[in-house]
């Protein structure tokens, strides 16, 4: 089995509600058939661009999974990435049941963009 690991994706500066390893995002390859991107931390839009790179930069044909596991935390661009991931054919693999959700409601509604609600004038 073939593994690497990358660290240090986060915001910039490694700190998020005051402690280093929320703001971190940790990316473990492993490939024994299939390849495994084992996804821990937080991922942040920034991160996004870097992630699509390292799953593209994979031979055609060969499965890619995406390990969800051990993910504490996205937002609504990074939802719309796995969407994206799992309309190409990448397994999100236990992903968690929050996430799930976000997706299955922004297939259903097209994208969860908030808008702000109109007050009502007296």
């Amino acid at each position: 089995m073939h593994s690497q690991q990358r660290e240090g994706f986060g915001n910039g500066n490694g700190k998020d509600a005051g402690s280093r390893e929320a703001g971190m995002l940790k990316i473990q390859r492993s490939a024994n058939g299939q390849v495994v991107f084992t996804v821990s931390g937080r991922i942040a839009p920034e991160n996004i661009a870097e992630l699509d790179a390292l799953l593209r930069a994979e031979v055609n044909g060969r499965r890619i999974v995406l390990d969800l596991k051990d993910l504490t935390l996205v937002n609504q661009e990074v939802v719309s990435f796995l969407d994206r991931c799992e309309a190409d054919n990448i397994l999100l693999k236990n992903c968690p049941a929050y996430i799930r959700e976000w997706i299955t409601r922004q297939r259903r509604v097209g994208t969860l963009t908030l808008k702000p609600v109109e007050q009502e004038k007296d």
